[in-house]
């Protein structure tokens, strides 16, 4: 095989594919099937992938530096991980991950495809240039968006099967008419937030620690676990919504 390229595979591969570390690599196949994972960890010299790829495990491409865009057509059937792929600026429209899909601390990234439908958790804590999510993002799994300083809002149908972390969020001004989160709902030190939505269900916990914007509770808050209101600051707790659901304990 030429040092810079895996153009000599036998193709297709039905179990795994294993060039983790290769710094040298810089191209691949076009129509490369991988039936099991592809290990691509640390290829900095790799700044794209062929057309049609298609890997039936999970796709590990954590730390290509060189990476900047996906193709159309991509199909992972486990788990995408894309960690520190600091010059990856977009991800290709119509995306499905049947797993989870990892694009924490990518710095570059502005925005995600529309009809992006995730499987399992969707991890994009640290992605500071982030400023929007499509319209009808599904997530089966976690939605962690910790740190992602200069998102303003969330879409509309927003489903989430698990938690949604929106720590230091501290652009964000609103959250979706009757979001539904099925675990916690962490908030801490989202300044910019004035209000919570009306019908807010969340499944587990809702912390609120920090959120010196917020003067009011919604109507029809639905919180299964704790209620966490500690450093609420303009928050009068001597006037709360009748209709309020609190299943564990209210902490101030």
């Amino acid at each position: 095989m030429p040092s810079n390229s895996a153009s000599e595979l036998n193709l297709p591969i039905r179990g795994n594919l294993n060039l983790n570390g290769r710094k040298d690599l810089t191209t691949l196949p076009d129509n490369l099937h991988v039936g099991g994972t592809l290990d691509l960890v640390g290829c900095t010299g790799l700044t794209g992938l062929p057309e049609n790829l298609h890997v039936g495990g999970g796709l590990y491409l954590v730390a290509c530096t060189g990476l900047t865009t996906l193709p159309d057509n991509l199909h992972v059937g486990g788990n995408l991980a894309l960690t520190f792929c600091t010059g990856l600026v977009r991800l290709p429209d119509n995306l499905n991950v049947g797993k989870d899909l990892f694009l924490g601390s990518c710095t570059s990234l502005t925005s995600l495809p529309d009809n992006l439908h995730v499987g399992g958790d969707l991890i994009l804590a640290g992605c500071a240039a982030l400023t929007r999510l499509p319209d009808n993002l599904q997530v089966g799994g976690d939605l962690d968006l910790a740190g992602c300083t200069s998102l303003t809002g969330l879409p509309d149908n927003l489903q989430v099967g698990g938690f949604l972390d929106l720590t230091d969020c501290k652009s964000l001004t609103r959250l979706p008419d009757n979001l539904h989160v099925d675990g916690f709902l962490d908030l801490t030190g989202c300044t910019g937030l004035t209000a919570l939505p009306d019908n807010l269900h969340v499944g587990g916990d809702l912390v609120l620690s920090g959120c010196s914007g917020l003067t009011a509770l919604p109507d029809n808050l639905h919180v299964g676990g704790d209620l966490d209101l500690a450093g609420r600051m303009g928050l009068d707790l001597t006037v709360l919504p009748d209709n309020m659901k609190v299943g564990g304990r209210i902490i101030h």
